[in-house]
């Protein structure tokens, strides 16, 4: 018997396929409704956590880089982002209400759609949001094209801003500097979504904790800023 443990990216045309076939399956990042096996992260509290964390360092100024190469500027009309997963969404509703708490307007705020692991990444957002002391992303991949655009640059990291990533990837404890980031248990998660194919038991909606895990790349405001 064939197997499935589908993506956040799989079109609903896949999901149809694989239930008309009566394959045992499961969907990630994805919510596809009371009918169907699924694991997600709670994208939203590791969200607020991280802007808790930069907030209570004293960072007020903010840029947030998300997916696709679209900048969102503050003050133009349409603020939801165009692309992405609704991961994505849930993860900046979740940095609106952190900010929220600490009296700040994510409608104020440089949000910068950008393509993962795209090298050109860092560069947008210290181009169009220079005044930020504190980047927030969506995964460690797009953290760590900050950082290597802050080597480049020779900006200082966390003396210029504050980065955090988003996954937990073995590759953020290994950055320079180390990685703040919220972790995920990617193969607890791997290892929960084999065991619901194979038991092909009724379906659930699991949703897995995250955990912020503070390193080196984050510290108070640069002084000028604060």
């Amino acid at each position: 018997m064939a197997l499935k443990i589908l993506g956040h990216s799989a079109d609903i045309g896949l999901i149809i396929s694989v239930q008309r076939r009566r394959l045992p399956f499961v969907i990630l990042e994805s919510d596809a409704g009371p009918d169907i096996n699924s694991i997600k992260i709670d994208g939203w509290s590791g969200a607020v956590a991280a802007v808790r964390h930069l907030t209570g360092l004293g960072h007020r100024h903010f840029a947030i880089l998300s997916a696709r190469p679209i900048v969102h500027m503050p003050g133009q009309a349409t603020r939801p982002l165009l692309a992405g997963f609704p991961l994505d969404d849930e993860r900046l509703d979740g940095f609106k209400q952190g900010l929220a708490e600490a009296n700040l307007s994510i409608d104020d705020v440089p949000i910068l759609e950008t393509i993962p692991g795209e090298p050109s990444a860092g560069a947008v957002v210290f181009d169009r949001a220079p005044e930020a002391t504190a980047i927030l992303t969506m995964s460690d991949w797009q953290a760590i094209t900050i950082l290597d655009e802050a080597v480049r640059r020779g900006i200082g990291v966390p003396g210029h801003v504050s980065v955090v990533g988003f996954d937990g990837t073995a590759e953020s404890a290994r950055t320079t500097p180390p990685m703040t980031t919220v972790a995920q248990d990617v193969i607890g998660k791997g290892r929960l979504a084999a065991r619901m194919v194979i038991d092909n038991e009724a379906p659930r909606q699991v949703v897995l904790p995250v955990e912020l895990v503070v390193r080196a790349s984050t510290a108070g405001p640069r002084a000028k800023i604060r």
